[in-house]
């Protein structure tokens, strides 16, 4: 979210702007009227840091004031890769992919719907190997494990993966 108030030391002066826009970046559009705030959320879907120049004119009355050049980067947003789901009978061992996203190397947290599937409600980083807990019931133990990228402060799109534990099978 871009939000980035102009001021002048001349009262009363408001600003139009254009804004030259790489590819991969949404959301930077010129300004309709003249405004002392520019205010849009700016995506950017490329692997790396993206500058755009916004060019800003001052204007009050009929005068248009000297052009300033203002860069604003915007850092791209973490995109998971694919997750496999997880399903065990009780005792088996579970072993989760790592964790991976693009662009690399993003931090991850992630919440646990159930923890019966024997792992915490909420972690941070890859889900080490753990043996599937017993499953006692004539039902399967379902979860979704909700997994958040963070990429350079900026936090992506959460992406799930679910968790079965089979019931043990009663004669």
């Amino acid at each position: 979210q871009l939000n980035l108030t102009l001021s002048s030391v001349t009262p009363t002066v408001q600003f139009t702007w254009t804004v030259v826009s790489p590819n991969g970046v949404a959301g930077a559009s010129p300004s309709g009227a003249p405004s002392s705030t520019i205010q849009q959320t700016i995506t950017n879907a490329t692997s790396a840091t993206a500058m755009l120049t916004y060019i800003v004119t001052p204007q009050i009355g009929g005068c248009n004031g000297t052009v300033l050049n203002v860069p604003v980067y915007v850092n791209p947003v973490a995109v998971m890769n694919p997750m496999n789901n997880l399903m065990a009978c009780p005792g088996q061992p579970l072993s989760p992919l790592a964790f991976s996203s693009v662009p690399a190397p993003a931090t991850f947290s992630w919440i646990n719907s159930n923890q019966q599937v024997g792992i915490p409600g909420t972690g941070n980083g890859n889900i080490s190997l753990w043996n599937a807990p017993a499953n006692n019931t004539l039902a399967n133990l379902t979860s979704t494990v909700t997994v958040t990228p963070t990429y350079n402060g900026c936090v992506g799109a959460s992406s799930t993966f679910t968790i079965t534990i089979y019931p043990r099978p009663i004669s």
